[in-house]
């Protein structure tokens, strides 16, 4: 994927002075530790990376929100379909909650990513509020769990279904790491946020977005190549998903670019 560009990025419509900037890195792009000069959020709205900071390295997801402080230093690692991340300007009250090291991340309610994108180009004033209630809810979450990382077993099972969301049922995936099926679900959904069933569906997604927009691939092909049915069982998973298409997300993404000319506000 050498001619393919680190990444793609767009403003959306009616953004206003927060910025919401929503862009795309393409599959197994890594990017050296850096920081930015402005405190943000990035929600995760498809795909995955491994991040390093201060407080060490942790596997960020579709469905992850994270709340960056000024000059905060983190490197990142972009997983087998990339990711497709929209990013939103934050105040002082956003910045002041995050831990030390300067990045934290929660997960959201599953339709989370899809709501902010909708209000990103509608209401700046409720988008704001949906955050305020995100981060203090998520805030008192990771109070009651502090310490209680993510077992390998099932970083492994999530990492796998990144890999080749495809080739596994959720039976076969629980069997071939030695856990019965309720008991991945269960954590599964305690960790992530959502179930392994709907986690696979948003890897897929994922991988039919890599197709889209990393390669000149219609996309009736992209949908086949990332393992759906057809192109209308892929559109819908990108609606549900993302909140809009993978056509619309090609033509919002227009402005391809490398990531390291784009100086470390990138993302």
């Amino acid at each position: 994927m050498a001619d393919v560009p680190d990444m793609h990025a767009g403003a959306l419509p009616g953004s206003g002075a927060v910025g919401r900037r929503l862009a795309y890195y393409r599959p197994g792009l890594r990017q050296e530790a850096h920081s930015h000069h402005r405190p943000h959020v990035s929600i995760v709205v498809a795909g995955s990376f491994r991040e390093t900071t201060a407080r060490g390295e942790r596997l960020v997801c579709q469905g992850h929100v994270g709340f960056r402080a000024d000059c905060a230093r983190h490197s990142v690692s972009y997983g087998p379909a990339g990711a497709l991340v929209l990013s939103l300007g934050a105040h002082a009250w956003l910045a002041a909650g995050v831990p030390a090291a300067g990045v934290g991340w929660v997960r959201a309610a599953v339709p989370f990513a899809r709501q902010m994108i909708e209000l990103a180009g509608a209401n700046e004033a409720e988008a704001e509020d949906a955050l305020v209630d995100l981060w203090a809810a998520a805030r008192e979450v990771g109070e009651e769990r502090r310490g209680k990382g993510c077992p390998a077993w099932l970083a492994e099972a999530a990492e796998r279904l990144l890999a080749a969301p495809e080739n596994f049922s959720i039976a076969a995936l629980a069997s071939s790491i030695g856990v019965h099926r309720v008991h991945l679900s269960r954590r599964f959904l305690r960790h992530f946020g959502m179930t392994p069933s709907l986690f696979r569906r948003r890897a897929m997604t994922a991988r039919a977005l890599a197709a889209a927009l990393g390669e000149e691939e219609s996309l009736a092909g992209a949908a086949v190549r990332a393992g759906f049915a057809d192109q209308s069982h892929m559109a819908r998973a990108m609606r549900e998903s993302c909140g809009m298409g993978a056509g619309r997300i090609r033509r919002l993404l227009g402005g391809a670019t490398s990531v390291q000319s784009a100086g470390p506000s990138a993302r």
